[in-house]
């Protein structure tokens, strides 16, 4: 079952507009300065990550893997399921916008997630930290993608759908749908895509 549940100017601007979390009254965004090796988006980083921007509502960068990842389990293959076990409340709370904090609130076995598997197992770049993305962080993936493939140092999104870490119900989570980059709210036993991120 496939919803539009909201519009993307609005995702849009959730993103643009929502205040920064913050441990105290004090924090503010990062500020907005590239990495110095990698100072444009679509740029490899010395440690061979590839800056994807900064996050829109933290400013904190966004590097992604240069190829999509594939299922755990079954290599050449790149397509997996949300969730291969019984579906309940599997990410409590939920964050449209922190994909490393739905990772954190994740419950059950991470056997029973494949693309949250797949980033918690990726290393890359000597880095360990990647996750899946929220909605916030795929949708910007999304916005981004025309300027991060014109680099040519990665292998370009697919025009199919990706999952995002946000779920919508017991039974649905987010999916990215990159050619015309709309949302929607999806079974989580269909199979999608997977590109991980760290920030």
């Amino acid at each position: 079952m496939r919803r539009i549940i909201f519009s993307f100017a609005v995702l849009a601007l959730l993103a643009v507009h929502a205040p920064a979390r913050a441990t105290d009254c004090t924090a503010h965004p990062a500020p907005i300065t590239p990495p110095p090796d990698c100072p444009s988006i679509g740029d490899v980083c010395a440690d061979g990550t590839v800056f994807a921007g900064w996050h829109p509502i933290t400013h904190d960068h966004l590097f992604i893997p240069p190829t999509d990842q594939e299922k755990p389990g079954a290599p050449g293959t790149y397509t997996m399921q949300w969730k291969n076990a019984a579906v309940t409340d599997d990410v409590n709370p939920d964050s449209i916008d922190d994909g490393a904090a739905n990772h954190a609130n994740r419950r059950g076995s991470i056997s029973d997630f494949p693309p949250f598997q797949a980033c918690e197992k990726l290393s890359f770049g000597g880095y360990t930290d990647w996750y899946l993305p929220s909605q916030v962080e795929l949708y910007y993936l999304w916005s981004v993608r025309s300027t991060v493939e014109a680099a040519g140092n990665i292998t370009n999104f697919h025009d199919s759908y990706y999952w995002c870490s946000t779920e919508s119900s017991t039974r649905l989570a987010w999916a990215q749908f990159f050619p015309r980059g709309h949302q929607y709210s999806i079974d989580k036993t269909e199979t999608f895509r997977v590109r991980c991120v760290r920030h």
